[in-house]
């Protein structure tokens, strides 16, 4: 009995470490297309417009994908 607990105990540890490792690299995502977005508004406003907007559609097509991806996701997930 006791000897589940341990593992039981050292489970819950390694999923509270593996939901803060999933924590930190999503931030370091945000950071790094929010450090993109503000290169590209910086630079391209200034020089080429339609660059700059073609950029951002591409951009709104990614982050439209990505949140589609994770929706499947989560609606294949809660059928478990």
């Amino acid at each position: 009995m006791i000897e589940e607990l341990d593992i039981s105990e050292r489970e819950d540890e390694h999923s509270f470490k593996d939901t803060a490792q999933s924590r930190k690299f999503t931030l370091l995502y945000v950071v790094i297309f929010v450090t993109l977005f503000i290169f590209l508004t910086v630079f391209l406003v200034g020089t080429d417009k339609d660059l700059y907007k073609e950029a951002i559609k591409l951009f709104a097509v990614f982050l439209g994908g990505f949140g589609g991806g994770f929706g499947v996701k989560s609606y294949m997930d809660r059928d478990k």
